[in-house]
């Protein structure tokens, strides 16, 4: 389990409610980071979910592709730090209830 030292939050979407890199230990993106933290391999199918992990010089990369929402979205941090540098849908930020909705499914899968 990702275990983030958990200091004063500051919000990953801003009032718009889209992504902002100006983030740290967000509660969302705290949840989706968590529900990856024991992703046991590179890529994996399951439950509608196609999950691609790459790892490269302490930076994370998570590729996901939802089968119900029919999003695709990238999500990318550095060591277990508190910062979620990118969370793109389709190339664009993602919005607070996109983020909302990837943290429930992924935390109803079980590796």
């Amino acid at each position: 389990m990702l275990k983030i030292k958990r200091d004063k939050p500051i919000s990953a979407f801003d009032k718009y409610g889209l992504f902002k890199t100006d983030n740290w230990n967000d509660r969302i993106c705290v949840r989706i980071r968590s529900a990856l933290s024991d992703f046991p391999e590179k890529h994996r199918i399951k439950d509608g979910i196609n999950i691609h992990r790459f790892w490269f010089n302490d930076q994370t990369y998570f590729v996901i592709m939802d089968d119900d929402s029919e999003n695709l979205f990238f999500i990318t941090w550095y060591k277990d730090r508190g910062k979620t540098e990118n969370f793109l849908c389709f190339g664009r930020p993602a919005t607070k209830a996109e983020a909302i909705s990837l943290a429930k499914r992924l935390e109803k899968l079980k590796w």
